[in-house]
């Protein structure tokens, strides 16, 4: 099976934004030790020598066209607002979400996992809410393994969706 570099990429980044709030609201010293598949990502914390594993999900996979995909990656992390993507309309992104949501939510990769849900452009704050809000709603997280919890990664901003709070978690 041919590699997706550019999948690879999203996931790493999804990875390290993920690890920097993990590591600074837990106080733990988690660092990528394995970058598979099944679940996504293997950590250990440098410190216990405890295992996290997480996996990463997105609304849809990116547009097939890598031109596209690259730019829309840069244009993502780019700290000039002239380049960063357009806001999503989160009313058509929601069903891939939770159609995505559900089926990680199938998955039996054991203790210590969580589950990564990577948004790449940015919503409006108020709907943003209003989306998490609904996400929480219409989806069962009792029927996922993922005890280290369901996570939304928005622009620079993490939330929990197993739990009821909107607020960010960092």
């Amino acid at each position: 099976m041919k590699k997706d570099i550019l999948k690879d990429e999203t996931e790493e980044l999804a990875a390290g934004q993920f690890l920097k709030f993990y590591n600074s609201t837990f106080t733990t010293e988690y660092c990528v030790v394995e970058h598979a598949e099944g679940p996504d990502f293997r950590c250990r914390d440098s410190a216990t020598g405890a295992q996290l594993l997480f996996d990463v999900t997105t609304a849809s996979e990116p547009p097939h066209d890598p031109m596209i995909r690259r730019k829309m990656l840069e244009r993502t992390y780019s700290h000039d607002p002239r380049r960063r993507p357009a806001t999503q309309d989160m009313e058509r992104a929601l069903p891939y979400y939770k159609r995505n949501i559900e089926q990680k939510l199938l998955m039996r990769y054991g203790a210590n996992c969580a589950l990564v849900v990577y948004h790449l452009a940015p919503i409006p704050i108020g709907n943003l809410e209003h989306y998490l809000r609904r996400l929480r709603r219409e989806i069962d997280y009792t029927k996922g393994q993922f005890d280290k919890g369901v996570w939304f990664l928005h622009w620079h901003d993490v939330y929990r969706l197993d739990k009821e709070d909107a607020e960010p978690a960092a």
